[in-house]
């Protein structure tokens, strides 16, 4: 013992282990086990542990008796333990005894009591006492506890000397263990613990098979099961986008603890195991669980998040079994099947083991012919026709096809499918197939995209994939960009592919689209269409201005979406003609892909926000493109000869171009993107010249006769044949100057059809049985050929034949369809009326009509027009709105209702908000036509509870609103101000709609005020009464930064020369500026009342920074516009933010100074009179507090104040006494003169302002004299 306590190994410094163990708290304190001396126990344990380690077992043999009592004592005493470090050391004691003595020395235990005795032997301690330490320690995570426990039960088992038994005790053990749901790491470290050589090597270790067990076979079975199980539950990407899905599952708990560990030690693969602790037939169900069809049982296919954090530990222990096992019980198509699951699921384990072991692997060849079968399989199947769905389905598929171009080393689309053209032949799953093909090139290199689609230098694949991810439905009314849009972004992924690879593709285009056209066979009418937009974008291709560059695909100083990434430097313009900032790519987003968008920082400001690619630029200033147009003539004349003349052989002269629409529309091809290369005869431009005129002389002729006896359907297709080959354009590039580019004279056929419409009698007829596909052909012929008409007669009869056609398609049939061809006549108008200086030619009364037809057309259709159609009546906004706002007038006084409905609807929004502002800016009493009963809907609920003066007060302020604001809006404010709060308005078209509908109604206040200024106050009072401001201001103040773009035109975004995509924050921003100035008085009162205070100061700095300097320059501006001052004289100053007028009457000099203050109107005005002189102090300051409650409390402006102020002096000097309550002589509501006389003091008031005053005091008697009011109406 002295040996043992010099030697021992005790964490106490600076002890003496001899002096202690024979001193008085020694070896006797021990033996009783004092509960509060755990440095004994672990003193004691030291020295049996260097006992047991020397085998001193002689020397042991004295401390038998006295360590079987301890033993007994701890297992007697230790469930009653608390202190976790008392625990530790038990159990710490317990092994150190059990290896000090044997176990066979220790049991059994005799317990004698007062009245009996019982005996614990060694199977008993390990079912009862043992097992309750393992499932405590485990369910406490006292992991060096665990393992010392599992020492013991290792000792306890090996003690007894039957094989069976043992396996026995150690299934009932493994079992229990199981069924108390006892962690992962707890059972495999007591795995690792039993197989583990130590140094109880005197433990008989012949046969360790008991570990080996079933009940751990079917544990790992199950274990391994019901993790692939819940992995594929985690990682399904359908089970995430369905919201329906069951949570039957859920409820299910998994056990806790370290999974990969417990299924390494049963493979034997961790770092202190020694074998395979299960049986083969567990392996291969482990393969069977972790490599489940990802096809389930409806057929539907099992999309798999990439698993980037390796979180697939069974699919982690098989890999790293095959590479480290000695025997071959993996098989290789098994191991082909595990490979194959990890090029599925992806991410870590397919980088960091599989892809490594695979490429060594001599079943590479085997796995890349199963996963190309299953790449290929997948894409001729379109999962779904959900739109999300395609898209991650799309995104999975690319980048397991990424994975396998890696892995084979192949540069061909041949191995994941989509080399096929007959693929690409359907456009059923244009959709599935473009977005896998989009992805796939995304993520290879730029440098082998070409490579992969030019194959041996084969064109065929590139026409096909252009051909199918075409897009044809809608070409009357879709823009050929937005069908061609997904072409683009193809392209734009490839890049600038060479001049002669594109010749060919023109060629081959050619002649697939000649072999249709011939065949003329019907079912093929979609092919046919398809092919021929995307021979027309193959020429826009090969003929594009950018060509010759040196291959450079980007047009001056714009992008390419696909060449922009994080981290990028380049320059930000918000608005066209902006001036650019210099911002950094933040991160490239993929959400609608292949349509990227980009979050980028601002470097100066470092404010982050999202865009698209066509607002970023590489060059801070915008490029001029002279360079770029002179290129035109670059491309060879030979190779645009050798396309037209392989046009016109094969396409051209096998058909009629005056039947065969096709043949007609590659004349367009033609003159638009080849041009003549040469002239005379036999060239190019001759074959399409006597093709085109003499179809033209056959209509003429066809025109030619009585009107009775006229054949118009033999004359439809040929107008609509003339007009497709002069470039009006359905399934090819829109032209309209092809006729003078071919130097064609269509004057004949145009006077026949003019004359044809001023027969009135053919009219009438029309007009109640209308011929509308002759009409269709008509606008169409007169859209592409009105350019070429000089003769300001023939112009001003084709204006009003084109007012005729409108009135035959837009009131007759399916109007929305038929308005296209309206549309694009009244576009081509527009352009043609540059050619005349005439005011009634380029304002024709018929062009008018035209613009009102449209617009009816526009705001009356249930459907959603399509986003060409909006786009071109946008444009002819534009450009005419610019020049002749006024002819829009009409077309907003038509149907202001509907226009305000339209701003709801995403495609209508811009188009209808710029009519309305029209409409506002041209405002009169008599524009609606409201009838009373708007009135009585807003008055009837507001009424309830009021006395009869002010519900009349009420009833004129909103019949004086609905004079001017169209029933709709005023039905919108109201609901607006009935929601509790902003809320309710989390929809972003809800949301825009009500913000523009806000900004219309204030403008019309404004020009309302400007006509009358008693017109501000009844609007204001009707805003006030609907409680729509607060909920406005909250809105607003949500969606934007208050602090943004202080150097911006907060109008910009509403101008005529604004995105047609309104953005929510900018619109939210010109809101709060335009209602701050509109309505002053209602702010201050929201701001005082209502403003929750985390927005008030930001909104303070607003106003004071942003609306207070604007607002007063603007009111300078239109003081100094006023024509209505007569003798006074009014002076401004920005500066010092003051507003002087002098005013000259019956000798007296009237002098207001006006200072406003810089957070205006949240702050009041002060108005000072002292420099007014004749004039008693009495009078001067009445006339302050007059201005003061007009700005302060009335909603009114200085230039309405300073008219109200001197109107008030006026009727003063002609001896009108003022009223005593407001001080004015004129009411600042009605404008109305004192007109209430009391009997008894003769004093006279206004009506308002009496009723008011007995309302406040609760008494009607007269305000000076306070006699009972018995007053006359004056």
């Amino acid at each position: 013992l002295d040996e043992a306590s010099s030697n021992a190994d005790v964490k106490e410094r600076g002890i003496n282990q001899v002096q202690w163990l024979w001193g008085e708290t020694g070896l006797q304190h021990i033996f009783v086990l004092e509960k509060n001396q755990p440095q004994h126990v672990r003193r004691f344990k030291s020295l049996l542990d260097h006992l047991s380690t020397t085998r001193q077992l002689g020397s042991s043999s004295y401390l038998l008796p006295s360590c079987r009592n301890l033993f007994r004592s701890v297992v007697s005493n230790v469930s009653g333990y608390a202190d976790k470090t008392s625990k530790k050391d038990d159990a710490g004691l317990l092994l150190a005894i059990i290896r000090c003595c044997g176990v066979d020395s220790l049991f059994p235990i005799v317990n004698v009591g007062e009245s009996t005795t019982s005996t614990i032997s060694v199977e008993d301690f390990v079912l009862n006492d043992l097992l309750r330490w393992i499932l405590i320690h485990g369910s406490t995570s006292q992991r060096s506890s665990v393992c010392i426990d599992f020492k013991i039960l290792k000792l306890c088992l090996y003690s007894i000397a039957s094989i069976s038994r043992q396996t026995e005790i150690w299934e009932t053990v493994l079992r229990e263990l199981i069924k108390a749901y006892c962690d992962y790491t707890t059972i495999a470290e007591g795995l690792l613990v039993m197989i583990s050589y130590d140094r109880d090597s005197f433990v008989n270790r012949d046969d360790e098979n008991f570990v080996k067990c079933k009940v751990l076979d079917t544990f790992a079975t199950d274990a391994a099961h019901e993790f692939a199980s819940s992995f594929r539950r985690s990682q399904d990407i359908l089970r995430d986008h369905n919201e329906d899905v069951g949570d039957e599952d859920e409820s299910h708990v998994l056990r806790k603890g370290d999974l990969s560990l417990f299924l390494r030690t049963c493979a034997g693969i961790s770092s202190h195991s020694f074998g395979l602790l299960v049986s083969n037939s567990v392996v291969k169900q482990w393969i069977v669980s972790c490599c489940e069809s990802t096809i389930d049982a409806s057929g539907d296919r099992m999309l798999i998040h990439e698993d980037d954090l390796g979180a697939n530990v069974l699919l982690q222990t098989l890999l790293a079994l095959k590479s480290k096992q000695t025997s071959n019980f993996i098989s290789d198509d098994e191991v082909v099947t595990l490979l194959l699951e990890s090029w599925l699921e992806g991410g870590k384990i397919w980088s960091e083991s599989a892809a490594s072991l695979l490429k060594q692997s001599p079943l590479k060849d085997d796995f890349i012919e199963l996963a190309s079968s299953r790449l290929c399989g997948e894409v001729k199947n379109q999962p779904t026709t959900d739109h999300a769905i395609l898209e991650l389905a799309s995104e999975a598929w690319a980048i397991r096809a990424k994975k396998l171009l890696d892995i084979s080393e192949s540069v061909s689309l041949d191995i994941v499918g989509l080399q096929d053209t007959m693929l690409w032949n359907s456009g059923s799953q244009s959709e599935f197939l473009f977005l896998c093909l989009m992805y796939l090139l995304y993520l290879v290199e730029a440098t082998i995209r070409q490579e992969l689609l030019f194959k041996n230098q084969d064109e065929k694949l590139f026409v096909h994939i252009l051909r199918c991810i075409t897009e044809t439905s809608g070409a009357l009314t879709a823009s050929f960009e937005s069908r061609t849009a997904r072409n683009q972004q193809f392209v734009d992924i490839v890049g600038s592919v060479a001049e002669p690879m594109l010749e060919e593709c023109c060629v081959y285009g050619i002649g697939l689209l000649s072999s249709l056209a011939n065949n003329n066979l019907p079912d093929d009418d979609d092919t046919l269409n398809r092919t021929l937009t995307a021979l027309t974008f193959l020429m826009s291709l090969l003929f594009r201005p950018d060509r010759g560059m040196g291959g450079a695909h980007e047009i001056g100083d714009d992008l390419n979406p696909t060449s922009i990434k994080e981290g990028d430097s380049i320059w930000y313009e918000k608005i066209e003609g902006e001036e650019r900032v210099k911002v950094t790519v933040v991160k490239v987003h993929f959400d609608d892909f292949p349509d990227l968008y980009y979050t980028i920082r601002v470097d100066e400001s470092n404010v982050e926000k999202q865009t698209v690619a066509k607002k970023l630029k590489r060059f801070p200033t915008p490029q001029n493109n002279e360079r770029l147009e002179s290129l035109v003539s670059n491309v060879d004349s030979g190779v645009k000869d050798r396309i037209g003349r392989g046009i016109v052989h094969k396409l051209l002269q096998p058909n009629d171009i005056g039947t065969n629409e096709v043949a007609a529309e590659c004349i367009n091809i033609i003159i638009s993107q080849c041009g003549f290369a040469s002239l005379g005869v036999g060239s190019v431009k001759y074959d399409v010249f006597k093709m085109v005129s003499s179809t033209e002389s056959l209509l003429c002729d066809t025109l030619t006769g009585p009107v009775a006896e006229l054949s118009l359907d033999s004359c439809i297709p040929l107008l609509r044949s003339l007009a497709l080959s002069m470039g009006y354009g359905i399934y090819t590039m829109p032209s309209w100057k092809n006729a003078t580019a071919l130097k064609l004279d269509p004057s004949g056929s145009i006077n026949k059809i003019l004359d044809l419409y001023g027969n009135l009698g053919w009219i009438a007829t029309q007009q109640s049985c209308p011929m509308l596909p002759f009409h269709t052909s008509v606008a169409m012929w007169l859209t592409v050929v009105i350019h070429t008409i000089t003769d300001e007669e023939t112009y001003r009869r084709a204006l009003g034949t084109i007012r005729l056609l409108g009135d035959f398609l837009l009131q007759n049939g399916d109007s929305v369809s038929n308005s296209i061809y309206i549309l694009n006549a009244a576009a081509s108008v527009e352009a043609a009326s540059i050619s005349f200086t005439n005011p009634a030619l380029v304002e024709s009364e018929d062009e008018k009509e035209v613009l009102l037809q449209l617009t009816r057309c526009f705001a009356n259709s249930d459907c959603l027009v399509s986003s060409a159609w909006t786009d071109k009546f946008a444009s002819l906004l534009r450009t005419k709105g610019k020049k002749l706002r006024p002819m829009f007038m009409e077309a907003a006084k038509s149907c202001p209702n509907e226009l305000v409905d339209c701003l709801f609807l995403p495609q209508k929004r811009w188009s209808a908000f710029q009519i309305l502002d029209v409409f506002t800016s041209g405002a009169d009493e008599d524009n609606l036509d409201n009838d009373d009963s708007i009135v009585q809907e807003q008055f009837g609920a507001w009424k309830i509870g009021m006395d009869n003066e002010e519900a009349v007060e009420l009833e004129d302020d909103i019949r004086a609103t609905a004079s001017w604001l169209p029933a709709k809006l005023m039905s919108l404010l109201k609901s607006v101000g009935e929601r509790a709060s902003s809320g309710e308005h989390e929809d972003k078209d809800l949301l825009l709609g009500n913000l523009l509908a806000w900004i219309t109604c204030l403008n019309i206040m404004d020009t309302a005020g400007s006509a009358d200024m008693r017109n501000r106050s009844s609007i204001g009072a009707f805003i006030k009464k609907t409680d729509a401001l607060g909920v406005i201001m909250e809105i607003a103040l949500t969606e934007t930064d208050l602090g943004e773009g202080n150097k911006e035109d907060i109008f910009a975004c509403t101008e005529l020369d604004s995105s047609t995509d309104f953005i929510s924050n900018e619109v939210a921003l010109l809101v709060l500026f335009r209602t701050v100035e509109a309505l002053p008085t209602l702010v201050k009162t929201w701001f005082n009342d209502d403003c929750p205070k985390y927005w008030q100061q930001k909104f303070s700095t607003f106003v004071e920074k942003r609306v207070a300097p604007a607002t007063l320059q603007r009111e300078l501006d239109r003081i100094k516009k006023a024509t209505c001052f007569d003798e006074m004289v009014v002076n401004g100053s920005c500066a010092s933010r003051e507003v002087v007028a002098t005013y000259h009457q019956d000798e007296c000099q009237l002098s207001v100074m006006i200072k406003i203050p810089p957070t205006f109107p949240l702050r009041n005005v002060e108005v000072d009179c002292q420099k007014t002189l004749g004039i008693p102090s009495s009078r001067w300051r009445r006339w302050a507090l007059q201005i003061m409650l007009m700005l302060n409390n009335q909603d009114g402006n200085v230039l309405e104040a300073l008219l109200l102020w001197k109107q008030n002096v006026d009727k003063e000097f002609d001896g009108v006494e003022p009223c005593p309550v407001c001080y004015s002589v004129l009411c600042m509501k009605t404008h109305a003169m004192p007109n209430l006389e009391c009997k008894t003091c003769n004093n006279r008031f206004h009506s308002t302002c009496l009723f008011k005053w007995f309302q406040s005091s609760g008494k009607s008697q007269c305000v000076l004299c306070q006699q009972p009011w018995s007053g006359t109406k004056v």
